[in-house]
């Protein structure tokens, strides 16, 4: 089976940048890619398509399978494909990924009627199993809040900032796009514009907004480079608006401080935590939700990890057995 390279789907916008495949594969990928084009779904979506059956096809050549093209793939090779996978030192979300991405291809082929039958109906999908959020607890994340040294202006605008992130769970993004005027009510409230545009008006702790009060009266006015800079938050170097990199610096200098390794804990950490702090003190899943400006209470729920002995407090309260 021999291969061929550099080619170029035509009529779409997604191409084999580089890839190699067996000979007669792609045309019918390329059709299928029309298709979903034209239903208007991502070309990143198909672009990780194109790389899952790029793999696959790789995989066939590479244990010399004979097959005309990517139609005439049956079931077993599928089945034996997937098996392999298992074999291979990879991240098991790479092995789902490799698998389950096939699966859209094959069931659009059957519907057009170019398969009589769909070789992945009886091949199960593998589940995607997301590793569980990494999470401070209360104390870790009260030691992490008292590192920044306040009696320095880089320290009480890092601590702010970190105050801030946990108050309202409020992303990364968001954080370094905050202006002035979207705070209110002696800054207890702040308004937020998220993923999609979406906006929000979201609670601050008394402490947070003590901190956030005393940043913008008494240090950004002697730090800011223009008067009518809207930022909340401002570089030191050049008193203009912070990136993110440097506020993932921030995070990761009073991190190692804690004991924690570099690149152990990012910005989202905070709203993890947050979340999880919340629901442990009896907060309804369904507000923690509203707050994180989630679409789905299942996403809420995966940021939530309930710790042993809150588990086993639960347990004890509510189990029918345990009240016996």
């Amino acid at each position: 089976m021999s291969l061929r390279k550099q080619v170029e789907l035509k009529q779409t916008n997604v191409h084999f940048h580089n890839y190699t495949f067996p000979e007669g594969f792609g045309q019918h990928l390329n059709k299928y890619l029309e298709y979903r084009l034209a239903e208007q779904i991502k070309e990143s979506s198909l672009l990780n398509e194109v790389k899952a059956h790029v793999w696959f096809w790789r995989y066939l050549v590479k244990n010399k399978i004979a097959i005309g093209n990517e139609l005439e793939v049956q079931p077993k090779t599928i089945q034996n494909y997937s098996f392999w996978l298992h074999q291979q030192k990879l991240k098991d979300t790479t092995k789902q990924f490799k698998i389950n991405t096939l699966s859209p291809f094959y069931q659009k082929s059957y519907n057009l009627g170019w398969l009589n039958k769909n070789p992945m109906s009886r091949i199960e999908k593998l589940p995607y199993r997301l590793p569980l959020p990494k999470v401070l607890s209360e104390s870790k994340m009260k030691a992490l809040l008292k590192e920044p040294d306040l009696n320095t202006v880089s320290g009480c605008r890092d601590r702010t900032v970190m105050e801030l992130m946990w108050s309202s769970g409020i992303r990364a993004d968001e954080v370094i796009n905050l202006k002035l005027n979207e705070f209110s009510e002696n800054f207890r409230s702040v308004r937020v514009i998220g993923k999609a545009d979406k906006e929000a008006v979201l609670p601050v702790t008394k402490i947070a907004a003590g901190y956030i009060k005393f940043w913008v009266t008494k240090l950004r006015p002697h730090i800011v480079k223009e008067a009518d800079n809207p930022y909340l938050f401002i570089s030191l170097n050049t008193g203009d608006q912070i990136a993110k990199n440097v506020l993932k610096n921030i995070i990761t200098l009073y991190a190692t401080k804690i004991g924690l390794k570099k690149g152990e804990l990012s910005p989202h950490v905070f709203r993890y935590s947050l979340a999880t702090h919340l629901h442990n003190r009896g907060v309804d899943l369904f507000l923690i939700s509203e707050m994180l400006r989630h679409n789905s209470i299942d996403t809420t729920s995966r940021y939530v990890a309930m710790d042993l002995a809150m588990m086993k407090k639960v347990f004890e309260r509510c189990h029918p057995a345990a009240l016996d």
